[in-house]
């Protein structure tokens, strides 16, 4: 029986889109001046191998930063023009909870902290909409806990094939969402694609016929 819908975040209610200009743009107002050797080791740090997906503030530290959430603060408000809403989420998300379904965000936002990706998600109007929001690493098997729900009973709607593997393992029913992107790792399947957010209603329809 299906109970809840559970939702990635980047490139799946919110689109993402990398600029080059914006990371000078951001370290720009971080730093208060240019500083293309910062820029540099930055690039060099954050866009390779090497950092392990330690946090960012431990990443800046090493980069010299005195303040890294000062610094986070001032480089998301500049990348801000890189963000865009899926225009239909808000209407999906009430739809589901009309039909019964808990809603739950979960999202691993690195490198950016948890509390950027929740005042984004305050400040879009989405906080209303999710009865749970959880970040992390093992945010599936959190928000699975904090419903009461068990995870057959949850659909989960990401574009990254990676994270649709990790939802199946997990045993939820997957939804591979590409209105902003398509991830294809050949070897990775959904058990359903959506191409639309209308797409996400008629899945639900398929797996739960609403009754009341």
């Amino acid at each position: 029986m299906l109970e809840a819908v559970f939702f990635d975040w980047g490139n799946t209610l919110v689109r993402f889109e990398w600029d080059d200009a914006l990371v000078d743009a951001g370290h720009r107002a971080a730093l208060g001046r240019d500083d293309p050797e910062f820029t540099a080791r930055w690039r060099a740090l954050l866009l390779g191998d090497a950092h392990g997906r330690r946090p960012y503030t431990e990443l800046l530290a090493e980069l010299g930063v005195e303040d890294a959430d000062a610094f986070i603060d001032a480089e998301h408000e500049a990348w801000q023009s890189a963000y865009s809403v899926l225009s239909m989420a808000p209407a999906l998300l009430e739809s589901l909870r009309e039909r019964g379904l808990k809603t739950a965000l979960v999202a691993d936002p690195w490198p950016d902290p948890p509390r950027i990706i929740a005042g984004d998600v305050e400040r879009l109007g989405f906080a209303p909409l999710f009865d749970a929001t959880v970040f992390g690493e093992d945010n599936l098997a959190r928000a699975c806990a904090e419903l009461g729900v068990d995870p057959s009973a949850v659909i989960f709607v990401g574009d990254s094939l990676a994270d649709v593997q990790r939802a199946a393992a997990a045993g939820m029913t997957t939804v591979q969402a590409l209105w902003f992107r398509a991830d294809d790792i050949s070897e990775i399947e959904p058990d359903f694609q959506a191409f639309t957010a209308v797409d996400i209603v008629s899945i639900v329809r398929r797996l739960a016929p609403f009754s009341g």
